[in-house]
């Protein structure tokens, strides 16, 4: 516009100087002409100039899909500012791209997060649940806390009472887990966010548990065999004496000392085995792990309990793909299958039809083995201690195949757990 006014200047002292000094008619009437049309092409670039300005703030203003302007133009003002637009709208572009990623990429990480991440706003409204958090609470849609109490109360009770930055446990029973969370607040846009993360604790816990188990068996072991030996080997001389009559006791007294080392040998004999029980937990070698096709694991097993089986009248099926593969060692696999067959036949000797059902499948987590019966059941006060070693309610029973089995699988970076209702059977369930 200024442009515009100084160039009206121009022109009006032009057609002054010109009247003044007597020029033609003709001429002066041109010049007006031509002055005209110049103020009709100025404004009507600059109403193009304002108009196309005033669209792209509109666009920008209802976040609309930005246009390209046309730099193929004569006048170099409107070529410009075109020019100029565009670079605008690339950058905003690039900009919208990199913002569109970002947040895909924060999703994706909030998704996969083994955590369970729970964002809830002040109206209790869930605005932010992963598929982890879905699991742990047992919900499969989270939009309000209202849901996580229907779920678990004791667990919706917890959280509210939380503080920022404060940090809880609550033990759940089915399935077993030992729920960690954490909750941090801050507020965005101002808004108030509670931030919760939850994590299932009980692996780390029951291999913490493991290890401390595995330590003390090597001190006891090293401990009881560096008694025992001196006395099992002086109570087989005296006894090997006793009997050859190199001593100077009474027939009656030799019998009665011959009789006592014979007790004193039986159980310190006795004591060994029960120690090398506790040195085959402690033994446990790392697993060579190799991909193992599960159903010729499934077909290694059945063969290696088909006998037993057999004897006690049991039906074994197993499901498997044939292709399916999991990484592990193979002979530590067949130890942990075989032992929780063996496990569940001993739970069938009462009970009709008896079966034992063997399945595999892949999980999110994980490939995952379960071994099924149809039994007795398990009570459940003895839940929690059927891993604790050398736990048993066998009348001679070691205690330790089952805390074998869970050692190994946590060598393995696994867990195992189990469910069961008295009178219907029990469940193992094995990830690798």
């Amino acid at each position: 516009m200024l442009l515009l006014l100084i160039l009206i200047v121009i022109t009006t002292a032009g057609l002054t100087l010109m009247i003044a000094h007597g020029v033609m008619p003709d001429l002066i009437v041109l010049t007006s002409l031509l002055l005209i049309a110049e103020v009709w092409f100025t404004l009507r670039h600059s109403r193009k100039a304002t108009k196309q300005i005033l669209h792209f703030f509109h666009m920008l203003e209802n976040e609309e899909t930005l246009s390209r302007y046309n730099v193929e133009t004569s006048n170099s003002t409107q070529r410009q500012l075109s020019a100029a637009m565009n670079r605008v709208t690339t950058n905003i572009e690039r900009l919208k791209i990199e913002a569109a990623e970002n947040e895909l990429k924060l999703k994706a990480v909030i998704e996969h997060s083994v955590s369970g991440l729970l964002a809830i706003d002040s109206n209790s409204f869930i605005v932010v649940a992963n598929s982890s958090a879905k699991q742990l609470i047992g919900a499969s849609v989270l939009t309000h806390t209202s849901q996580i109490s229907r779920a678990n109360a004791e667990l919706h009770n917890l959280m509210q009472n939380l503080a920022n930055g404060g940090v809880a446990t609550l033990a759940t029973h089915n399935p077993p887990r030992v729920l960690s969370i954490r909750l941090a607040t801050l507020v965005i846009a101002n808004s108030p966010l509670r931030l919760y993360s939850i994590v299932d604790i009980k692996p780390e816990l029951d291999a913490r548990e493991v290890d401390s188990w595995s330590k003390l068996t090597r001190v006891i072991t090293h401990e009881i065999m560096n008694g025992i030996a001196p006395i099992l080997s002086v109570s087989q001389k005296l006894s090997t004496t006793v009997s050859n009559g190199q001593s100077t006791l009474t027939e009656r007294q030799s019998a009665t000392l011959h009789q006592g080392l014979q007790v004193v040998r039986e159980q310190s004999e006795s004591l060994m085995r029960f120690v090398e029980h506790y040195r085959q937990f402690a033994r446990i070698p790392m697993p060579q792990k190799s991909e193992v096709n599960v159903a010729q694991l499934f077909a290694k097993v059945e063969m290696l309990a088909q006998q037993m089986l057999q004897q006690k009248g049991i039906a074994i099926s197993t499901q498997a793909h044939s292709h399916s593969t999991i990484t592990a060692d193979e002979n530590q696999m067949v130890q942990i299958l075989l032992n929780l067959v063996q496990n569940a036949a001993e739970a069938l000797n009462t009970t009709p039809n008896p079966t034992i059902a063997l399945h595999h499948a892949s999980t999110p987590e994980g490939a995952t083995i379960t071994i099924t019966d149809n039994g007795t059941g398990i009570p459940p006060e003895q839940l929690q201690e059927i891993f604790v070693p050398f736990y048993t309610t066998k009348p001679n029973g070691s205690g330790i195949g089952l805390s074998i089995v869970r050692q190994i699988v946590h060598l393995h970076g696994g867990s195992i757990n189990v469910r069961s209702n008295i009178g219907e059977g029990s469940c193992f369930e094995v990830r690798v």
